[in-house]
């Protein structure tokens, strides 16, 4: 295996500069923002790999596949709502 043709170059230059960027505006919003509210967000990256698989693959996940991204997204959802509510404690201090 050798190596990128020098044509792909810029391509790969975009691609990791667009990393670069992204992994610093998540570690930003985890930074300025309680992590209940921005750990969901990060679901996203579920369907854009599902989508670049199906355009630049050609596959599509099955059923399975997509019961386990519903019960993965759907936990943490759950627990962001969970964590986001304000919680009353029954001992009051004195």
């Amino acid at each position: 295996m050798g190596f990128a043709p020098a044509a792909d170059l810029p391509l790969i230059a975009s691609f990791v500069l667009c990393a670069l960027v992204g992994q610093g505006l998540l570690m930003a919003s985890f930074k300025n923002a309680p992590a209940s509210i921005v750990a969901p967000f990060q679901y996203t990256a579920i369907i854009s790999a599902t989508l670049f698989g199906f355009i630049v693959l050609g596959e599509f996940p099955d059923w399975l596949t997509f019961l386990g991204i519903a019960v993965v997204v759907a936990s943490g959802v759950y627990i962001a709502i969970r964590e986001g509510q304000v919680k009353k404690s029954a001992v009051h201090p004195v």
